[in-house]
């Protein structure tokens, strides 16, 4: 442990509660797997919704095809979300869920593919509705990332492959409606 005992939190901003505040009740749905899971129930756990006109909702998606306009729109009825946040990208490099049989992670053309046809269809069905894409976070290097050859494709350099094409496929767009999140300035000394 001593290597990490001097690590620091260091923010590009500064955070503050009152940055969340809305004037009216605002609710936003959290889609995603375990990543998005643990920021909804800290969140949640912290009283965020008592704190300010917030409401989040989680939502359980792995893949960006499970991202489907027909899903938002029944979020919008059952929640009343107006925001989403989508962060659907551990799953295409990861081993452990069983898509890639051996082959390897999802390729960057591939995920930008999916991402690009998933953004553009929830802007021409639903321009109205605002989506965050939020960066993918970094996972520990443990043995199944970290050994040579991988048995996961979840590596820094990887991941950062998956948000610049994530990022890409949102500017390409060029939506009003649809915009990427870089999360990744929460990381302690990941970035310079």
């Amino acid at each position: 442990m001593a290597p990490f005992q001097d690590y620091q939190l260091k923010l590009a901003q500064a955070l503050s509660i009152e940055m969340l505040e809305t004037d009216s009740p605002t609710s936003v749905c959290l889609l995603g797997s375990s990543h998005a899971r643990k920021m909804y129930e800290y969140l949640d756990a912290e009283g965020i919704s008592n704190l300010t006109n917030l409401r989040l909702y989680y939502h359980d998606v792995h893949l960006p095809g499970q991202v489907e306009v027909g899903l938002i729109q029944r979020l919008i009825r059952q929640k009343n979300c107006t925001k989403f946040v989508v962060s659907v990208g551990q799953w295409p490099p990861g081993k452990r869920f069983r898509i890639h049989q051996g082959k390897g992670p999802t390729s960057f053309r591939d995920f930008y593919e999916q991402m690009a046809r998933v953004l553009g269809h929830i802007h021409k069905v639903l321009p109205h509705v605002q989506v965050y894409a939020r960066s993918i976070n970094y996972n520990p290097l443990k043995a199944l990332i970290g050994k040579c050859a991988p048995n996961d494709w979840r590596s820094p350099l990887i991941i950062d492959g998956y948000n610049a094409v994530l990022q890409h496929a949102v500017q390409e767009l060029g939506s009003d409606n649809i915009s990427y999140v870089d999360t990744n300035f929460t990381c302690m000394g990941c970035r310079q």
